[in-house]
Order: C-alpha cells, then structure tokens, then sequence
C-alpha cells in the first residue's frame, strides 16, 4: 500500500474512531470508549508494521 494511502486512511481512523471513543470514554460506560481507543490504534500500528502481501510467482 502506498505511503498516501496509509498516511490518509491513519488519518482518518485516528480522527474518526478516535472522537468516537473519545466520546464514549466521556460517558457513563467508559469500557466502550477504551476498547474503541485501543482497537483503533491497534488498527494504525498493524497498518504500517506488517507489509501487503503480494503475488508468489510459482517456479516450474
């Protein structure tokens, strides 16, 4: 994935489930609020930690 691509798409998770966690942590029910921040993170790191997988040729 191109580094645009993975800048853009880790912006907007960080904007988007960030202030939706931010807003649940802000509730009664904090628990949803902190899995929500957690996975959300958890979903950039993996973004730019693990590479794409791409064609294997096969040798004949």
């Amino acid at each position: 994935m191109p580094v645009k691509i993975k800048i853009v798409l880790s912006s907007l998770v960080a904007t988007i489930i960030g202030g939706y966690g931010w807003l649940a942590f802000s509730e009664v029910n904090g628990k949803t609020g902190f899995a929500t921040i957690i996975l959300a993170t958890l979903m950039i790191i993996s973004i730019w930690i693990f590479p794409e997988t791409g064609k294997v040729k096969r040798k004949k």
